[in-house]
Order: structure tokens, then C-alpha cells, then sequence
């Protein structure tokens, strides 16, 4: 039913294509929390600690801090990442193999929050991010998180090990 004009109430609603949705492992890190595409994670491991590699199915695993392998400088940027790569480790709490084709990687992280299903919104253009960030998520607290690509993680685990993009 049309209404003459200043009658009555219209809405519009505009919803971006861009967005989708995605399983995530909410973890966090050095007190930040980051989603990272269940996809991509085979396992949660609690091994001992001050090991670099750890042994699963068979196989050794390539252990690296989480906060190791976010290299990215941005003003936004909460606290520093770990300067320390060892010290990190050592006090490590859980594992998360990720795993990439038929490539394997597990990374330290400080606490595992849960699993959730999530809309991955884009980041924008104002800020550009690494290739390993999917976009944004919200957690059920109302904080936002990073949304991490394992496989990118893994595959590019020499290229960030040196502390490159």
C-alpha cells in the first residue's frame, strides 16, 4: 500500500554482497583474540613444552608462536608482538595443527575459546591488510577479531618465519 508523501515510514535496507560466513576457532593470543578457519585446523594438542617441533600422526610438526607469524605494523595495533620468538614457545600453552595440502604447521597459542559460526565482513581498502587476514569477525561478547587463513599460514610459513609479507 503507497502512502501519499510524509505519510507513513519507508526503510531501506542495503546489505553488502561481499560478506560470508564461515566455522571459526576463536583463539587468543598475547590477549588478543583471532579466528582462525576450522577448515584448516586437523587438531588441538597439549604437548610439553619448549619443543620446536612436535611429533602427531606419525610426523614432525613445525611449532611456531601465533604471534610469530603475524608480522604487520599497523597504528591500530594493540601492545607489541613478541620480540622474543623462544619465549613465546616456552610459555605456550596449546597447539593448533593446521594443516595445508600436505603440509602440516602447529602454532602456539595462549588459550582456545571456542568454535563459533561467524560472518567474515571485509577489512575496506583504508588499511591494507597481509594476505593471511580474511577479514573481521564479531565474538559473542562484542569484540572483534582478525579472521586468519590457515592455509595461507602454512604455506607461507617460510616466508613469515623470516619475518616477511
Amino acid at each position: 500500500m503507497l502512502l501519499p508523501p510524509s505519510q507513513g515510514t519507508t526503510f531501506s535496507l542495503i546489505l553488502p554482497i561481499t560478506l560470508s560466513t564461515a566455522r571459526v576457532l576463536l583463539v587468543e593470543c598475547q590477549g588478543r583474540t583471532y579466528g582462525l578457519i576450522s577448515d584448516t585446523v586437523e587438531r588441538v594438542l597439549q604437548p610439553p613444552l619448549t619443543q620446536r617441533v612436535c611429533f602427531w600422526d606419525h610426523e614432525a610438526i613445525p611449532i611456531r608462536a601465533l604471534s610469530e607469524l603475524l608480522v604487520y605494523h599497523s597504528p591500530l595495533a594493540k601492545g607489541s608482538p613478541a620480540t622474543d620468538p623462544s619465549s613465546a614457545l616456552e610459555q605456550r600453552q596449546l597447539l593448533i595443527v593446521l594443516s595445508a595440502h600436505t603440509q602440516r604447521l602447529a602454532i602456539a597459542v595462549d588459550r582456545v575459546i571456542g568454535e563459533q559460526e561467524t560472518v567474515i565482513s571485509p577489512l575496506g581498502t583504508e588499511i591494507t591488510a597481509p594476505s593471511y587476514i580474511c577479514g573481521s569477525g564479531m565474538a559473542p561478547s562484542g569484540q572483534p577479531y582478525l579472521i586468519l587463513d590457515g592455509t595461507i599460514l602454512v604455506e607461507g610459513l617460510p616466508l613469515y618465519a623470516n619475518g616477511m609479507e
